[in-house]
């Protein structure tokens, strides 16, 4: 995918990945959400264009994430959050 494409990321995908050695994986996570909470997890992702450690993200990936927040946040207000 091109460096800045948003997409949903399906929680099962992320099986036994973590982004810190000692950090549960965000699919554990979204599990205690649901199970805890009966709540939905979507989780949004958006494709890097450098996996260096210690990096800012590039601008593309930058815009990309402000885009899609302000979209959220625009649909929430229309949906009266």
């Amino acid at each position: 995918k091109e460096v800045g494409t948003v997409a949903w990321v399906d929680y099962d995908s992320l099986e036994g990945i973590s982004a810190f050695t000692h950090a549960p994986a965000p699919a554990m996570l979204a599990g205690f959400l649901r199970d805890e909470l009966h709540c939905r997890i979507a989780l949004i992702g958006v494709q890097p264009g450098s996996l260096e450690f210690d990096q800012p993200a590039s601008e593309t990936v930058t815009d990309s994430a402000q885009h899609t927040a302000a979209e959220i946040k625009q649909t929430l207000r229309g949906m009266g959050y």
